[in-house]
């Protein structure tokens, strides 16, 4: 049989390896933690990245649009200059033809935009 002091020891040393164990265990729950951490930050800097990204296509698409209206307004203009020319009332020269090279440049300008 096993006296008081063998009982004791074999106490102290299952309590020291449940001890041992858990610091183990713990070292090991830091390093995960650690490494999460670290994660973490990295998707942090790039959720910021990806925010900016995304106000900066917003403001490029925002200038893209403006840009087209303007070349509408542009277009729209100059199809009115063209057909102010076209319907110009000459005195005196209503009877002169076009010059076909003006009349070709003429509908270009009209029919390109």
């Amino acid at each position: 049989m096993l006296g008081g002091g063998a009982v004791a020891r074999w106490g102290l040393m299952a309590l020291l390896a449940a001890l041992l164990l858990l610091g183990g265990y713990a070292w090991i729950l830091d390093r995960r933690n650690g490494a999460l951490e670290l994660q973490a930050a990295r998707d942090a800097r790039s959720i910021t990245a990806l925010e900016a990204a995304r106000a900066q296509a917003r403001l490029a698409a925002d200038v893209a649009v403006a840009r087209a209206k303007g070349a509408a307004v542009m277009r729209d203009q100059a199809t009115a200059g063209i057909e102010r020319i076209r319907n110009l009332q000459l005195e005196g020269c209503a009877d002169a033809p076009i010059d076909p090279d003006l009349s070709r440049a003429l509908d270009g300008l009209l029919w390109e935009n």
